[in-house]
């Protein structure tokens, strides 16, 4: 390997003569960071965008196929295999060993860390959503009245069905409590985590090359001056360290790689990407400009985990099953930080600002509110929105569908179906406007 492609603490320092070194040295001292400032950052921007002009250059479109890429994963990522409800684990598997084989897979050590701290609540929701099948039809069997039964032909037939009903019954349960007894079982040594032990040893680790002090130094000038990542995340018992962590990581990585990244997430608050609505579309400008200057001038792109097996060629059966626990898990993130702030469940799904319908002319923030329908539109605006409603609904119901589809998992203690509850709200306040522009288009006619 030539010494210019070794990793960056490798490669050996450029020997200078005396009187040369001597000046360069002192280039270096001028030209180094100085301390963060301790309050607001005036030259921010400055600060972020060193190089002006490379604030005109493109992202390159990155191919996860390509051996110029390299790969990471984000806690949210690490634990979405435990919210697959029929997803084939052997098929994520098959896509993380080939990243490992050609030595493009890596993992932040806070990655790991959260991910150990977070592993046996998600098992112990498991094992409660099959414990709340197994009482909900334990207390749902309704024995027929024998006197209901006299002069009805089919009598024997229907008592010979119900006692089969019954023993497939026992059996289902008797094997769903020895489920449950083999999750509970577990230590340490559960499917997924095996799946990771042997592919995330040493070498795949990384972590930040700063020491502590710098990377406290770094929270908290980014708590001061909104510099993402982790800011969003400053109502945290650590203030967003875990985001500030990882993200040193990554531009370690870079460093020593020059290769460039995807960062495989879930995240999707205003501090990782541009957000248009209820969606993120591009990846902050400050972590594309970071990274680049880290990696020498290469790209990175945030992904979702349900991209990348798609790029991949994954079953098209996982790719599906992937994305539907993603959209679950964000819908429980933002239900609970909507309850934690006040809000309401149901505004983990937003009604879309194409149309506004109000009953009186004030302008608000531009979504279609409970039950605020102006009334007195002409019928050809009142079909127009009447149909975007009706579209508006059909997509909630389908997420819904996606989210609860699996019947075993019914359990309120689960991430999903708290989120489907919050869909459910949002679903009767349309149904409600629905109904009250059909029954004022029966007035005009």
């Amino acid at each position: 390997m030539d010494e210019k492609e070794l990793p960056l603490e490798k490669q050996k320092p450029e020997v200078l003569p005396a009187n040369v070194s001597s000046k360069v040295s002192e280039a270096r001292r001028k030209n180094s960071d100085p301390k963060l400032p301790a309050g607001v950052d005036h030259f921010l921007l400055e600060r972020v965008y060193r190089e002006a002009h490379l604030v005109f250059q493109p992202t390159a479109d990155l191919n996860p196929k390509a051996d110029t890429v390299v790969v990471a994963l984000d806690t949210n990522a690490l634990l979405l295999p435990y919210l697959l409800g029929k997803g084939d684990l052997s098929a994520l598997a098959d896509v993380y060993a080939q990243f490992a084989r050609e030595a493009r897979l890596f993992l932040p050590e806070r990655v790991a860390r959260e991910f150990i701290k977070n592993r046996d609540r998600k098992l112990a929701d498991m094992a409660q959503a099959i414990d709340d099948r197994v009482s909900k039809m334990s207390s749902s069997g309704a024995k027929v009245t024998p006197l209901l039964l006299e002069g009805f032909p089919e009598r024997e037939a229907l008592a010979t069905a119900g006692e089969e009903l019954d023993a497939a019954t026992k059996k289902y349960l008797a094997n769903l409590r020895k489920l449950s007894s083999h999750i509970k079982s577990w230590r340490g040594n559960d499917p997924v985590t095996n799946l990771y032990a042997g592919l995330f040893t040493k070498e795949r680790m990384i972590a930040p090359s700063e020491p502590p002090d710098k990377v406290l130094e770094e929270l908290e000038y980014g708590l001061r001056n909104k510099v993402p990542p982790g800011y969003k995340d400053s109502s945290k018992d650590d203030q967003g360290i875990g985001d500030v962590i990882i993200w040193m990581s990554l531009l370690h990585l870079g460093r020593t790689t020059k290769k460039d990244l995807i960062f495989v997430t879930g995240e999707q608050k205003a501090d990782w990407f541009v957000r248009s609505g209820n969606h993120s579309v591009y990846p902050r400008p400050e972590l594309v400009e970071a990274y680049r200057g880290a990696s020498g001038g290469r790209s990175l792109r945030l992904s979702s985990l349900h991209d990348l097996l798609r790029e991949m060629s994954a079953p098209g059966a996982l790719v599906s099953e992937v994305e539907v626990a993603e959209v679950s898990a964000n819908n429980a993130i933002q239900a609970a930080t909507s309850a934690s702030t006040g809000g309401f469940a149901s505004l983990i799904y937003s009604a879309p600002r194409d149309f506004e319908i109000r009953q009186n002319g004030d302008r608000t923030d531009g979504f279609i509110k409970n039950d605020e329908v102006n009334l007195d539109l002409d019928a050809a605006d009142l079909a127009l929105h009447l149909h975007a409603l009706n579209e508006e609904l059909r997509h909630l119901r389908h997420q819904i569908t996606r989210l609860t589809g699996d019947d075993l998992n019914t359990s309120l203690s689960l991430p999903w179906n708290r989120a489907a509850y919050g869909l459910r709200n949002h679903e009767s306040a349309l149904v409600r406007r629905i109904s009250l522009i059909e029954q004022r288009l029966r007035d005009l006619q």
